[in-house]
């Protein structure tokens, strides 16, 4: 009897091992993003930042975004001061996210077609981004890192309406489209890079 009971509550633990795995895997997203960009900037110059997304997974995947010289439309972006504090954004870049814009003329954007690519196992894809057009840059030392939610058809589950908006709200996707009715199972997150502006 002892000897049963020892099996069964080897064959549960095994069972819930193979489960937590199953969920840390799909938890894992299927493209990963890496940045780089020049280490000093002059203030008031453009800061590129050159963005690169690889399929790490075993299947093809849709990477959705505007045009690739867009690159602050298709991802979001953190952008941190030598105090931990975010950068204040430009009315450009609340324009993009919907956002209160403050006193003044409201900011229209114009988005590109939504394009769909298709990614291979292995398969990179290229954008940049000018931080300068999306954040206010004073002359100090910042670090940056960008991230997407994965929205492949796998890695997502339902969320009723009324969560559908604060799940998605940061979202990369253009103000004026309608965020999908659901969550992501997982959130690419790139290296983090510092940048310094001087005067």
């Amino acid at each position: 009897m002892r000897i049963v009971i020892r099996w069964f509550l080897l064959g549960i633990a095994t069972l819930m091992l193979f489960c937590c795995l199953g969920i840390a895997q799909n938890s894992m997203p299927t493209f990963s993003i890496a940045i780089s960009a020049p280490e000093t900037a002059k203030h008031g110059a453009a800061v590129m930042v050159n963005v690169t997304v690889t399929n790490v997974s075993n299947s093809t995947i849709h990477f959705d975004g505007d045009f690739p010289n867009h690159g602050e439309r298709n991802f979001n972006i953190d952008v941190l001061d030598s105090q931990g504090n975010p950068a204040p954004e430009t009315v450009y870049m609340k324009a993009i996210r919907g956002e209160d814009q403050g006193p003044g003329p409201t900011h229209i954007v114009i988005v590109g077609h939504l394009v769909q690519r298709d990614l291979a196992p292995g398969a990179t894809w290229k954008e940049e981004a000018d931080l300068t057009t999306v954040f206010n840059l004073e002359p100090g030392t910042y670090k940056v890192r960008f991230s997407r939610p994965d929205f492949q058809d796998d890695r997502m589950e339902q969320v009723s309406p009324k969560q559908t908006h604060s799940e998605t709200k940061n979202s990369p996707l253009p103000s004026n489209a309608q965020p999908p009715p659901v969550k992501p199972k997982a959130v690419a997150k790139s290296n983090t890079i510092t940048v310094n502006i001087v005067p």
